[in-house]
């Protein structure tokens, strides 16, 4: 297996089959990510995707994800990376089915209250989704803080006319608000609505 980091070097590394091929770039301001079919680049000033492409499909368009944050700091909610403070970790190497993946590990450490953050993307030969998941420990004998994580999630949030519904599993589906309805509507929280007021939408 091999490991590349932040600051050693930029790289464009590619490995290859008779079937497909894995890309994983190391440049100044991004990372990239990518199979035959589907493309991420997330930019390292935020450790973040801000490109996102399936079949040459833009999935993001202004958007962004997918991210992780959180609501477990002093200060409240905090996107680790997002003031250029993360380190990179570049993974390459062939499964045990054979298949060629590569990925991108991106942590950050709230420095005040020492908590880490590490947040994994991994993409397989051939596969038209990424594999993600979220890391954290912590460790601050001398001052902890002891609140509960709060709220640790990953985001993908598009902003796209491409995306029209809604899915969390079977039977639990609904069309995305309207946008008119969005705008005009009270911000309860973060990205999400108080809809009361519209009615005659179909989410509603």
């Amino acid at each position: 297996m091999r490991f590349f980091k932040r600051g050693v070097l930029a790289l464009a590394s590619f490995l290859t089959t008779t079937n497909g091929y894995i890309n994983l770039t190391d440049t100044e301001t991004s990372l990239v990510l990518s199979n035959d079919r589907l493309y991420m680049s997330l930019h390292k000033s935020q450790a973040t995707p801000l490109t996102l492409t399936l079949d040459g499909q833009d999935l993001l368009g202004t958007g962004k994800g997918p991210y992780v944050d959180c609501h477990c700091v002093p200060s409240g909610s905090w996107a680790p990376g997002n003031k250029g403070s993360a380190i990179y970790t570049l993974i390459q190497d062939i499964d045990s089915t054979n298949t060629l993946y590569a990925g991108i590990i991106t942590q950050d450490t709230y420095v005040s209250t020492n908590r880490s953050i590490e947040q994994y993307w991994f993409l397989r030969e051939g596969e038209t989704g990424l594999h993600t998941f979220t890391r954290v420990y912590y460790y601050n004998e001398s001052q902890p803080y002891l609140n509960g994580m709060g709220d640790l999630r990953t985001l993908f949030r598009p902003n796209l006319t491409l995306w029209t519904h809604l899915f969390s599993g079977e039977g639990n589906w609904a069309p995305l608000p309207a946008s008119e309805f969005l705008g005009g509507d009270t911000d309860a929280q973060d990205a999400t609505w108080d809809l009361r007021r519209s009615q005659d939408d179909a989410y509603v």
